[in-house]
């Protein structure tokens, strides 16, 4: 992959009123093998209201750092001790403690947040899928539904970390595939996946290339609403078909949504469109909702190779921020934001 050089975005409305506008001048570029010299590559990042949480792909330890890009610390290691992980992605900040996820354990790892101090870790709940998030309300995770061993369809749970007051926010159905030998399948990109913005709502996609499909929740209380747009089948373009690492052979049509944000009552959605040029694989077509009202649709124009893949795992958009980790570099780069409504 090419090395990502970002010097300024540009958003534009397109048929729209509304506008995600990047402040240039709030950049800030911070080189996070500067703090670490084993520090190889970047696994995932979660980013609260104060702080970064970079998890080093080969070591598995944990780099924090302030939204100004300072150096508060580091924790973790590779093992199977108590503090140790054999992979690390951290999922959230809950209670005063980060909670890294180790799925080759199946547990989470506490540490405070302040000290940086090792607490306990806690086994997964039954059934749990790799990538909980954490809200006001507690832990949310996609939890399999298991029949003689075959996954039969999933529940989106709210609970606490323990697994105590678990209540299932909705329950969903796969279409399984047999193997021939009494075993099932399913496509794991059928898997729901959600955001939530911690103090009031939660948003789940039920990914589908044939529909675009919201449901919200509150956190304390029942469905809200189902969020649909109008939604057209969009095939893969040749130009796509080329990046062979990201599109298999089977696939044929888009999915509508590819990630959702959630930040201070705004619902960002980046869906799917129609792409022929190769200069428009680095556009974001974003759709903008407040309180699960639809305000309209703009583009983000990333103006180099930062593909809209590329982006599922190393954007994060909170706290009126936007966080884009350049892979190549170990640079993350930081921006402030602001959405217009004219």
């Amino acid at each position: 992959m090419k090395s990502v050089y970002l010097v300024f975005f540009v958003f534009s409305f397109v048929y729209s009123n509304v506008s995600l506008n990047i402040i240039e001048s709030s950049l800030k570029e911070v080189s996070i093998c500067s703090f670490d010299e084993n520090y190889v590559s970047c696994r995932a990042f979660y980013v609260d209201e104060e702080n970064i949480y970079i998890s080093e792909g080969k070591e598995t330890f944990v780099i924090v750092i302030n939204h100004n890009g300072e150096f508060i610390g580091k924790f973790g290691r590779k093992g199977s001790g108590p503090g140790e992980f054999l992979i690390s992605d951290p999922v959230g900040v809950y209670n005063n403690q980060i909670v890294i996820s180790d799925f080759f354990q199946f547990k989470f790892s506490l540490f405070d947040k302040k000290s940086l101090q090792f607490i306990n870790s806690v086994p997964y709940p039954p059934g749990i899928n790799i990538y909980p998030q954490f809200c006001k309300g507690g832990l949310i995770s996609l939890r399999f539904n298991y029949i003689d061993s075959n996954i039969d369809g999933a529940s989106v749970v709210l609970s606490d970390l323990d697994d105590k007051n678990k209540k299932i926010i909705n329950r969903y159905e796969y279409k399984l595939k047999s193997n021939g030998n009494g075993q099932f399948t399913f496509n794991a990109d059928e898997q729901q996946f959600f955001t939530s913005d911690y103090s009031n709502f939660v948003y789940i996609v039920d990914p589908s290339t044939s529909r675009y499909h919201i449901d919200m929740y509150s956190i304390k209380e029942d469905k809200i609403k189902s969020i649909d747009r109008n939604y057209v089948k969009i095939p893969f373009s040749n130009t796509e078909k080329e990046i062979k690492r990201v599109i298999s052979e089977h696939e044929k049509y888009k999915y509508s949504i590819y990630q959702i944000f959630a930040d201070n009552g705004y619902l960002i959605v980046n869906k799917a469109k129609q792409v022929f040029e190769e200069e428009d694989l680095h556009k974001f077509y974003i759709d903008i909702f407040k309180n699960g009202e639809y305000l309209g649709e703009t583009i983000l124009d990333f103006l180099n190779t930062y593909n809209m893949w590329y982006a599922q795992k190393y954007l994060y958009i909170k706290n009126n921020k936007v966080f884009i980790y350049d892979i190549d570099d170990a640079i993350l780069r930081i921006y402030d934001y602001v959405i217009e409504v004219n």
